[in-house]
C-alpha cells in the first residue's frame, strides 16, 4: 500500500512539472517575434501603362499600326509588355517596357538605387564584348533617378523603391532620346 502511494505521489508530482514546463514554454503572443513583413510582388501591368494611341502619338504611326502584347514572365518580380509596329525602313520596330522589383527586399533595401547608379558606374555585360561593359548617363527630369545608353536605346529610371525599363528597337538613334524621356514620363502618368 505504501508503495503505490509513493508512485501515485511520484505520477502527480512528474504530471505537475510536465504541465508547468509545457506552460512555461508557451510563445507569449505580446512578446512573440515579429513576422517578417510579406513581400510585395508587381501588381501592375506594364501595358496599362500606354495605350496603341499614346504609343502612335508618341512614335508618329497610327493606333492601328501597333501591336500590344504582355510578357509571359514566370518571375513575380518582373513583368513586361511589347508595342510593336512596322516602319518602311524597319518593318520590326518595337519597344519594350518593364517592371523591376527588388528580388531580396528583406536583405537589400537599397536595391533600386544601386541598381541605377551600378549601370553607370559598371555598366552592362555586352555578349558581343564581355570585356567591355555599356555604361550608361545620368538622364534628369525622369523618376526619382534615371540613366540612359542612346546606343543600346535604353532607359532605367527610379520610382521609390521599383524600376522601370524602356527599350527601343528600330527607332532612329536621332530620335531615341527624346522618344525614351516622353515614354519614361507616360509610363510615370500610369503609375
Amino acid at each position: 500500500m505504501l508503495y503505490v502511494k509513493v508512485h501515485l505521489r511520484l505520477f502527480k508530482i512528474s504530471f505537475f512539472l510536465l504541465v508547468v514546463g509545457f506552460l512555461a514554454c508557451k510563445t507569449d503572443v505580446k512578446n512573440a517575434e515579429p513576422k517578417a513583413p510579406e513581400k510585395k510582388f508587381i501588381e501592375k501591368d506594364p501595358c496599362s501603362f500606354l495605350n496603341e494611341q499614346t504609343v502612335a502619338t508618341l512614335i508618329g504611326n497610327t493606333a492601328e499600326e501597333i501591336n500590344i502584347r504582355a510578357g509571359q514572365s514566370q518571375n513575380e518580380f518582373a513583368r513586361s509588355c511589347f508595342f510593336k509596329w512596322s516602319t518602311p525602313d524597319f518593318p520590326n520596330a518595337g519597344m519594350l517596357v518593364q517592371i523591376l522589383k527588388n528580388p531580396v527586399e528583406d536583405e537589400y533595401s537599397e536595391w533600386a538605387f544601386m541598381f541605377i547608379e551600378t549601370k553607370k558606374s559598371m555598366g552592362e555585360t555586352a555578349l558581343s564584348n564581355p570585356d567591355q561593359p555599356i555604361k550608361y548617363s545620368t538622364l534628369k527630369g525622369v523618376g526619382e533617378q534615371a540613366c540612359y545608353n542612346i546606343d543600346q536605346s535604353k532607359c532605367y529610371f527610379r520610382i521609390g523603391e521599383t524600376v522601370y525599363l524602356v527599350a527601343l528597337n528600330g527607332v532612329d538613334e536621332d530620335k531615341r532620346l527624346d522618344l525614351l524621356k516622353n515614354v519614361a514620363q507616360e509610363v510615370i502618368k500610369g503609375i
